[in-house]
């Protein structure tokens, strides 16, 4: 399975990581060059140098292994969680550039600092890791001239990240691309529609709506809607043609949702399924796999000449099924509408029509047959990589009416996966999969600290209250919102206020990010996730190394890595402090700093309408902070450059700040 070379298979790790150092360990490295790199181990925890030869990638390599020992059982905890793409790594077909990736990741004795998520490395559609094709690994990773196919490099990745100190999760796909290979091996595992034989009928529909209409309307102005209709576009309409076309557009679209809704029924879906499945067997033979498929692409090509597409997926909300609603002629695809549970129209949120969701579900019931494939995918993955677990992607879209199916689903998977000692992280509600999931992928605001404290703090009570202790991801990206890019200081702020604002031991929130300065490139965060290409980074070191300086600061301090922190103040003008303790507290972190943006987005609202401008934001100016009780500042820590350094204050209970820029922070440690 997955195996594409046909030379004799290497069964573990080390006989693999052996054959590599024989391929790739054979240049001499001096010993001056070995104590710079052991002083960077030594220092920092992990190499900070980018330029490496292949021997001192596996000679910094084994020295972490023996620096920092780990059993075998590791978990997400607190620990930052680095995205690696690793077909988006720079000559990804030397597993050297590989491995030079767990260099760069911060280690300690005993603790998880930073857990690694693995996209999917399977071959992809429109070059995206979340459209996947099929399940053979991309062949874009495999190491011809380490003679390790793809399954291997995999393998080799995830086992020497374990053996120092790194967790490796990744995802756990229920939707793929719409005629990807285990749906064209497996049609079960999706729904299909016949949008040839859905036009059809529409057409036919029409007249029924024309002669509804002409009872209430002009008979010349309803015909003239219905040509409108048929070209897809209404243009321009004068009022009372509007009028018209919304009525003709509603009984039209009412006719649909009952058609689909036929078409989606288990014996319909039966029917079609067999369709595909004779259509497969025209190009492949009886006992053609996913794996073994060889004419994927003649399959596609004759199923969308047949009118058999897969059902998209829905919204990003509880919606139901999608419902067809047109053929685009000029592209050939079919154009679906969405709406919720309340009818409203939501179309305008579906960024997924490329995806095709499992049929895992079935008037309120889990489709047995599409549930134990995937369990066993599931097993299947963890048996070959020794994964320490999944995120399980996008929960819900694997329903059709009944909002319990993903509970109902994912708890299974999680009592099969539980018994291997693995982690389950949940995309979608934390309190929905509390009794579920370890861990969450959840949506946070980033606007003030306070939001983030608040957040955090609600996690904190919901776990008190439940005995529970999920964990969410926050992710950090490249932007505040889903629009806006962020300049560098905006970055390490956004960087710094994730890693300084920890609500204590009952709402742990790991941090997931791509690299600092792949945050700068013309790539933004999604986009450099998902590439199947090189991703074009932008080395900027003054920005990377305060970048790194700040993550080693929260690991090394006990009392940032697990206190608790509590907003002092918070002025409109962007001026907020905040404290920092961990029980029995002796000593201190406070923050201080300028939240406001360097400039943000504003909505301007003159007498008739809304303009959108960009505002700059000011600096603060003479402002004073009085610390609480009998504190007073010890230290400051200052960022020389490449680390946080402390540096003499004298001693004081009330603090003055002439002038604080947009972003900018200040970190004291405090006494009583």
């Amino acid at each position: 399975m997955f195996s594409f070379f046909k030379t004799k298979k290497i069964k573990t790790i080390d006989e693999i990581y052996e054959k590599i150092k024989t391929v790739y360990g054979n240049e001499e490295i001096s010993e001056e060059r070995k104590s710079e790199l052991n002083l960077q181990l030594e220092k920092f925890g992990y190499i900070r140098e980018r330029e490496l030869t292949n021997s001192e990638v596996l000679y910094c390599f084994e020295k972490k292994c023996e620096k920092f020992n780990f059993g075998s059982s590791l978990n997400v905890g607190n620990s930052e969680i680095k995205e690696i793409n690793l077909t988006g790594i720079e000559n990804c077909d030397n597993i050297c550039n590989l491995i030079k990736e767990l260099l760069y990741l911060p280690t300690k004795n005993g603790e998880v600092l930073t857990s690694i998520f693995l996209t999917p490395f399977y071959i992809r559609d429109f070059d995206c890791s979340y459209y996947i094709k099929g399940l053979k690994i991309s062949p874009k990773i495999e190491d011809k001239l380490a003679e390790l196919d793809g399954e291997s490099v995999v393998r080799v990745f995830v086992g020497l990240a374990k053996k120092c100190g790194h967790a490796v999760f990744t995802d756990f796909m229920t939707r793929f691309a719409r005629y990807s290979e285990p749906f064209l091996a497996k049609p079960y595992l999706a729904r299909w529609i016949d949008v040839k034989y859905a036009e059809e009928k529409i057409n036919s529909y029409i007249p029924n709506v024309v002669e509804e209409l002409e009872k209430t309307y002009d008979k010349d102005d309803v015909e003239i809607v219905k040509n409108i209709y048929g070209q897809s576009s209404k243009g321009c309409l004068s009022e009372d043609y509007a009028k018209i076309y919304e009525v003709f557009k509603y009984h039209l679209i009412e006719y649909k949702k009952k058609l689909c809704k036929e078409m989606y029924s288990k014996e319909n879906q039966i029917k079609l399924q067999k369709r595909v499945q004779k259509i497969v067997l025209e190009f492949e033979k009886k006992d053609v796999d996913e794996y073994t498929m060889q004419n994927a692409q003649k399959i596609t090509e004759k199923l969308i000449q047949e009118g058999l597409w897969t059902l998209p997926c829905g919204a990003y909300k509880e919606d139901g099924l999608p419902i067809f609603d047109y053929m685009n002629s000029e592209e050939n695809y079919p154009v679906f509408k969405h709406f919720d549970k309340d009818g409203n129209n939501i179309s305008e949120l579906v960024k997924n029509d490329f995806q095709a969701p499992a049929y895992l579900s079935e008037n309120g019931y889990l489709n047995e047959k599409v549930e134990k494939y995937f369990i066993d995918f599931a097993v299947k993955q963890k048996e070959t990589f020794n994964f320490d677990g999944f995120k399980i992607d996008y929960v819900k879209h694997i329903f059709d009416e009944d909002k319990e199916i993903p509970k109902e689903f994912v708890k299974k998977l999680v009592e099969t996966l539980k018994k291997k000692n693995f982690t389950i992280l949940i995309d979608g509600d934390y309190k929905k999969f509390k009794d579920i999931a370890d861990v969450v992928f959840d949506t946070l605001n980033y606007d003030c600290p306070q939001t983030i404290l608040s957040n955090s703090g609600n996690l904190a009570n919901f776990n008190t209250e439940v005995g529970k202790s999920i964990s969410i991801i926050r992710t950090y990206n490249n932007r505040f919102d889903l629009t806006a890019g962020l300049e560098k200081k905006e970055a390490l702020f956004k960087w710094f206020c994730l890693h300084f604002l920890p609500a204590g031991k009952n709402a742990l929130c790991p941090i997931l990010f791509t690299d600092g300065d792949e945050t700068f490139t013309e790539y933004e965060f999604s986009k450099s996730l998902g590439e199947d290409e090189k991703i074009a980074k932008n080395y900027d070191d003054e920005f990377l190394n305060e970048f790194r300086a700040i993550s080693d600061f929260r690991n090394k301090s006990d009392i940032v890595r697990n206190g608790e922190a509590v907003i002092i103040t918070e002025d409109d003008d962007g001026f907020v402090s905040w404290l920092i303790s961990k029980e029995p507290a002796k000593e201190y972190i406070l923050a201080v700093a300028n939240y406001k943006p360097i400039r943000e987005n504003i909505i301007l609202q003159d007498s008739e309408e809304k303009i959108e401008t960009i505002k700059e934001n000011d600096a603060v100016v003479n402002k004073m902070l009085h610390l609480p009780g009998e504190l007073k500042v010890s230290k400051e820590y200052v960022f020389d450059g490449e680390s946080f350094i402390e540096k003499d204050f004298e001693q004081t209970d009330l603090l003055e700040f002439e002038v604080l820029n947009p972003c900018e922070y200040r970190v004291f440690l405090l006494k009583r």
